[in-house]
């Protein structure tokens, strides 16, 4: 086969074709480069993709960038790649690509895999790690994680908030090449613009009866938090379990602090945030506690 030379020419493969090993040469402006985890995403006029740059991660890849990579094909982990490739940094700077400006259902197809997009929806969870700034981001029945390959210091504040992202689409994937999640890939913090803040106290929230939290509540979001009070009756080993007068509910993805899991702990009323060792998923709770009973003065959680 003749040199391929575009990104869809690449995508077209099979991943039997892919692993042929044709040669590429492909033109076009860096849209994401992490040195640490070694990605780059290059985007030309037919479309994105990743390729793992770790042997090539010295260079001074920064969005915007033009550049030319060398390589051949791969059949990737998703998607056909480029591997084996030697890039050449272009001395011309690039605008970044007009975005697809899509909805998470349009992300979940899979389809704008490695492609610039924007996309929109409520930061769940902020969690600075390994130098990476990672939110959870919920939209309707949609959640997708946000990769920004730096500590962004203020990010925290983004929780509650709506905001609109930009970066690439990046797939999460299982063994059999199917698609299980999105990863949107951001350049830097600048990337991310709260278009509607958060409440700047949200024990100042609306308290909620916790047999309310799956009914009709016209003036409530579903992607946002709720505030319940109550007593937490039980520690299980899948979460905290709390009742107030209506009912009962059980608050997973919840790190109990030593102050609060150490019995006869006499808590003062300073707020805590509850970390989550894994990746949440149904809630993110804030709350404040006092007296070693453990009465919840104000619980305020993501419910879903």
């Amino acid at each position: 086969m003749t040199e391929l030379g575009t990104v869809r020419q690449v995508h077209g493969l099979s991943v039997h074709e892919a692993l042929k090993r044709y040669p590429v040469r492909l033109r076009g402006v860096v849209t994401y480069f992490d040195p640490s985890w070694g990605m780059l995403f290059v985007q030309d006029a037919t479309g994105g993709i990743f390729m793992n740059a770790f042997a090539e991660r010295g260079l001074p890849f920064r969005a915007g960038r033009d550049i030319e990579v060398a390589g051949v094909t791969g059949a990737g982990d998703f998607a056909p790649t480029v591997t084996q490739f030697r890039a050449r940094l272009l001395p011309s700077w690039s605008d970044l690509p007009k975005p697809a400006s899509s909805s998470l259902d349009d992300l979940f197809t899979g389809r704008l895999d490695g492609e610039w997009v924007e996309a929109s929806g409520v930061v769940r969870s902020v969690e600075e790690t390994n130098g990476h700034t990672i939110l959870q981001i919920v939209s309707g029945v949609h959640e997708m994680q946000v990769t920004i390959p730096s500590n962004s210091g203020g990010a925290a504040g983004w929780i509650d908030s709506k905001v609109r992202i930009r970066g690439v689409c990046g797939a999460i994937f299982n063994t059999r090449r199917q698609l299980t999640g999105i990863n949107l890939f951001a350049p830097s913090p600048e990337y991310v613009e709260v278009t509607e803040p958060g409440p700047a106290d949200p024990f100042r929230l609306p308290l909620s009866a916790i047999d309310s939290l799956r009914q009709f509540v016209p003036e409530r979001s579903p992607d946002h938090r709720v505030r319940i009070r109550g007593t937490a009756i039980m520690q299980g080993s899948n979460g905290l379990y709390v009742q107030d007068d209506t009912g009962g509910v059980l608050l997973t993805n919840v790190v109990l602090p030593g102050w609060l899991a150490a019995a006869g702990s006499e808590a003062a009323s300073a707020r805590k945030t509850a970390e989550s060792a894994s990746r949440p998923r149904n809630t993110k709770t804030l709350f404040s506690m006092k007296s070693f009973y453990y009465r919840c003065e104000a619980f305020y959680l993501f419910f879903k």
